[in-house]
């Protein structure tokens, strides 16, 4: 990594009081590092510069770190090369986090790279969300984070199913947040959940805004939930 590129890191991590910043900055050079060299052969992010990966992709990532702080188990559903789960495994080491795509490819990138920089706490699966809610990892988690996947009426029925009562899906959002829990407000409520709060947060260094829904599980999701694929990406759940 470029020099200028890892002293940004770093002030990025101290300005979102990471703990050990020194050390996690060493570990996610070298992840932004593999992803940079990865990304040229098999596109995992798209057109993005070495800046871009440190802030838009790790930086933003780490964000969410301070609504998951004393959680055990976070799940990661949409991971796509380890967004937003490697960076907070990497700073949350005390939490075990499970990473979910749909991509094999992606998700062996994951197990990979975790095995080379020796990152605990990672278990990378490959499976559509709505199968897997329907097996064992339904209502097992803490909290489940998901990051540029769905608009919030259709994350919310692939995420909130593997939440356990009283965990939270974690969304991270843009600037039109307001209109996404308002269009979700029903599939929340009908999923067993409910809007808790809205928060947004300062990312370093990054100009876009950045807001978080805090959704709150309050009672069991019912068993019909989620549909297939389909049903949920062309018929979201309103009244």
């Amino acid at each position: 990594m470029l020099p200028e590129n890892f002293e940004l890191l770093l002030n990025g991590l101290k300005e979102l009081n990471i703990k050990n910043c020194d050390s996690a900055a060493e570990v996610l050079s070298e992840y932004a590092d593999i992803l940079e060299e990865t990304n040229q052969k098999f596109n995992l992010l798209g057109n993005v510069t070495q800046r871009d990966i440190v802030v838009k992709h790790i930086l933003d990532s780490l964000s969410g770190a301070q609504y998951i702080c004393g959680m055990k188990n976070v799940l990661d559903i949409g991971t796509g090369a380890g967004f937003p789960g490697v960076p907070l495994a990497v700073c949350c080491p005390e939490i075990h986090f499970t990473l979910a795509d749909a991509t094999e490819k992606k998700v062996n990138f994951i197990k990979e790279t975790a095995q080379k920089l020796n990152i605990k706490g990672i278990t990378a699966i490959a499976g559509r969300a709505e199968e897997l809610a329907h097996g064992k990892m339904r209502e097992k988690y803490d909290a489940c984070v998901s990051r540029a996947v769905a608009s919030l009426n259709k994350l919310s029925e692939y995420c909130i199913p593997f939440v356990k009562c009283g965990g939270i899906l974690l969304a991270y959002k843009g600037p039109l947040v307001f209109d996404e829990v308002n269009d979700a407000d029903f599939a929340i409520n009908a999923l067993g959940a409910k809007t808790e709060a809205i928060r947004q947060v300062n990312v370093p260094y990054l100009d876009a805004e950045r807001n978080f829904v805090i959704i709150r599980k309050v009672k069991v999701t019912p068993a019909l939930y989620p549909r297939k694929n389909a049903l949920i990406k062309n018929k979201p759940l309103s009244k």
